[in-house]
This record gives C-alpha cells, structure tokens and sequence, in this order.
C-alpha cells in the first residue's frame, strides 16, 4: 500500500514590505491579508499541518495557537526584501523536521498577497502534483494580457527596440501569437525534495495550472491594494 504523503501549507510573511507599507496586515473585506490566507489553509482537505513562517514577533503573536498551526521564528536574514522565498521554505522544512520529526513529503505555499485566489485551485494543483511522479512544482497563472511574441518589447544596446521574443513569421495579433502564462503566487505545490535539490523552482520540473484572471491577483503595489478593495466590495455586493 502506498505511503500517504505528509503535506504542509506554509504561510510566510515578512515585516517589512518594498511595495506597499505593513503589505501582510493591510485589510480587504476587514481582515488583514494573512488572517485570508489562514482562512484559505483552514479551509484545505488535504492539509497535515499549516506552518507560519515570520520574522516578526507582532505578526507571530497575531496567530492563535492551535494543534493545527505551527510556528517558525525566521531568521532576519532570511527576511530581506531580496531574501528568496526557496531558501525560506528550506529553513521552514528543517526547523519543522527538527522540532516535531515528522518529515514533509509536499510544501503548499500560499501567499499572503494573493487573496482572491479559490481553493479549488488549490486542491487542483496538489493533484496535479501527486499524479505525476516526474513534477516536483506544480504553480498557478493566468493568460498574459502582455505578450512577448506582440506586444512586449525590450531595448537594445545600440537604444532601438526589439520584440522580447521573435518568431520565424509576422505576428499582427496577440491572438496569432504563441499562448503565454504570467506568473501568480496564489498557489506554490511543491515536492520537499526538490527544494533542497534546486537552487529555485524554475530549475525543477514543474508546470502551471491556468487560473482566472480575477483568482490570480497579487497585491505589490499601492494601486494594487485600492484594486483590490474595490474589487472585493464590487463582488460582495453583486
């Protein structure tokens, strides 16, 4: 009979944020963005433990304490603004395994500026990840409304412009062009193994789930935020 695989919803949140100041406790809808993602991990059916990653104390402190909510101090130098998030869920894996010995087979990391996202597409790339034994990262993103082959354009060294991604043949569409995903962080389901084999993510097999447009917003700026209030108050009222 085959082994249940041990499966951790990590939610890590840092103090300080570049693009929108105290980002992890701005309010949408009246709760902060973490209490969204802690709402979000609640609702799992897969979930063994949720793991709350922080260099904050303020932020731990906000956390009630529960046989379902692990906490982990992070250090601060894993909680610079360049700080990769991989290398978070490294010390994350081993401070976890050191206090508890239980040894994770699956990380879920849900991050904290995405609170629109559904948890079906949650529970959806955890499947995609158990059916194929070749994954190690299944993540989540929506058709780009940029695209690289069309409209996207980079500049170069001699200060001309230039498409970012060419083609054998003239593209008058974004339609004609090639289907590109952009990247969101609603949803990160990965095989712990592979956090400690690759230096990041895009090194490992992984692929990406399709969600919408709407589930897929990432809040990073101040525009971003006052989108995303007006958005959660328009669909609350519809």
């Amino acid at each position: 009979m085959k082994k249940k695989d041990f499966i951790i919803v990590t939610i890590c949140a840092r103090q300080g944020s570049q693009g929108v100041r105290n980002k992890n406790i701005q309010k949408i809808g009246g709760k902060s963005l973490i209490s969204r993602a802690f709402d979000d991990a609640q609702k799992l059916t897969f979930s063994n433990q949720i793991i709350f990653s922080s260099d904050s104390v303020s932020y731990l402190n906000k956390i009630p304490n529960s046989k379902k909510i692990f906490k982990i101090k992070r250090p601060k130098k894993l909680a610079k603004k360049d700080s990769p998030k991989w290398h978070v869920f490294r010390h994350t894996i081993d401070r976890y395994k050191k206090l508890t010995n239980n040894v994770p087979d699956i990380l879920v990391d849900l991050d904290v500026g995405a609170p629109f996202r559904k948890i079906s597409d949650i529970e959806k790339c955890v499947k995609l990840l158990k059916r194929n034994e070749k994954l190690d990262c299944v993540t989540t993103g929506y058709e780009s409304e940029r695209n690289p082959y069309f409209n996207m354009v980079q500049t170069k060294k001699n200060g001309f412009g230039e498409l970012v991604c060419n083609s054998s043949e003239l593209i008058f569409a974004r339609q004609k062009a090639p289907k590109v995903l952009s990247l969101s962080p609603v949803c990160f389901a990965i095989r712990c193994s592979s956090i400690f084999k690759y230096e990041n993510w895009t090194e490992s097999n992984f692929i990406v789930h399709e969600i919408s447009r709407e589930s897929s917003i990432d809040i990073d700026t101040d525009f971003d935020l006052k989108i995303a209030k007006l958005l959660w108050s328009s669909l609350k009222k519809s």
